[in-house]
Parts: C-alpha cells; sequence; structure tokens
C-alpha cells in the first residue's frame, strides 16, 4: 500500500470513529490532502504546496501532507 493509499485509509477511519465536529475536520482535511495529490500529480506545484501546506497547519502531526510538502519545495 503506498503512502497516498494509506493516509487516506487513515483519515476515512478517524472520520467514521469521531464525534461530528472532529468529522468535519477530518472531511477537510482528507479533502485538502486529495486536492493537494491531485494538482501534485497534475504538474501543478503551487496549488499542490498551497493545499498540503493548509492540510499541515490543520493537523500538524499529518506526516504525509509534511512529506509531500517537502517534496515540493526541494
Amino acid at each position: 500500500m503506498n503512502s497516498v493509499a494509506a493516509a487516506t485509509l487513515a483519515l476515512c477511519v478517524l472520520a467514521a470513529t469521531c464525534p461530528p465536529g472532529l468529522q468535519a475536520q477530518a472531511k477537510t482535511l482528507e479533502t485538502l490532502f486529495h486536492q493537494g495529490t491531485e494538482a501534485l500529480g497534475a504538474g501543478n506545484l503551487d496549488q499542490a504546496a498551497q493545499d498540503f501546506s493548509a492540510a499541515a497547519k490543520m493537523n500538524p502531526s499529518f506526516a504525509e501532507a509534511s512529506f509531500n510538502l517537502g517534496l515540493i519545495r526541494m
């Protein structure tokens, strides 16, 4: 399983098991990460960086977002 699939799975589990207020945050985090992944795949590095940065600020322990942001900035 690649890191994107693992992160998506983790977010889905989190969204299914947390209170409604946190479900909305998990959904937003998942959306930002997905949008960043799509932008990265399309070569839109500026948009990908914005999305991964927003996801990392929302949840600083979400390593995949920080890792992908680091890849873009290299």
